[in-house]
């Protein structure tokens, strides 16, 4: 059930097109929609501020997606910033921020190569599924933007318990990340990351 919630919640035209086929089902979306939601999310920021405090921080969620971390990292950080290329994840985060009433986010176009942010600004970096589409470029722009003292966090998930491709470079000696992993029903989470001194 838990991959199926995923699903509808990061896919929204998924969960309208689910609703438009079969109406009756939007009481049965919404409540299991409900009944996920705070746990997930709630285990989800633990893991976040495990690894770093996000009170009062100017932080990015950078490939976005939907804005599922950048919102819900919102209502503790100062500043956050969705970095997202696929317009339509943009156009539907600048409307949840309007309909929600969240005036610290900003939605913003760039990838992790290419982020839209000047040196040194941010406090936490968080990636979540996005990282690795040209990796080595990505690193050295996470390292521009992240301020001294700052730190990154890439979340992962795999459908194996392999590791994944990106792992020996980002635990290499030049990169230096520290990598958490847990299996959680037959899935690989792997939560890695890095301060900044």
């Amino acid at each position: 059930m838990g991959g199926f919630v995923t699903l509808i919640r990061e896919y929204p035209v998924v969960h309208r097109f689910l609703i438009s086929k079969y109406p009756p089902i939007a009481s049965f979306l919404s409540g299991i929609l409900k009944e996920n939601k705070n746990a997930v999310d709630q285990q989800e920021i633990e893991e976040i501020i495990s690894i770093t405090p996000i009170k009062g921080k100017v932080v990015a969620d950078v490939g976005a997606g939907s804005g599922r971390i950048a919102f819900l990292v919102a209502p503790f950080a100062q500043t956050v910033f969705a970095v997202e290329p696929i317009a339509s994840f943009r156009s539907f985060m600048k409307e949840k921020t309007r309909n929600k009433g969240v005036d610290n986010l900003y939605v913003m176009d760039g990838t992790l190569d290419s982020i839209p942010l000047p040196d040194c600004l941010l406090d936490v970096l968080i990636t979540s599924n996005a990282i690795g589409w040209n990796l080595l470029e990505e690193l050295k722009e996470i390292e521009r933007v992240v301020k001294p003292g700052g730190h990154v966090i890439h979340l992962l998930h795999s459908d194996n318990t392999q590791d994944n491709p990106f792992h020996d470079t980002l635990v290499s000696s030049l990169w230096n990340y520290t990598c958490l992993r847990a299996e959680e029903g037959g899935k690989l989470k792997l939560r890695y990351y890095k301060s900044f001194s």
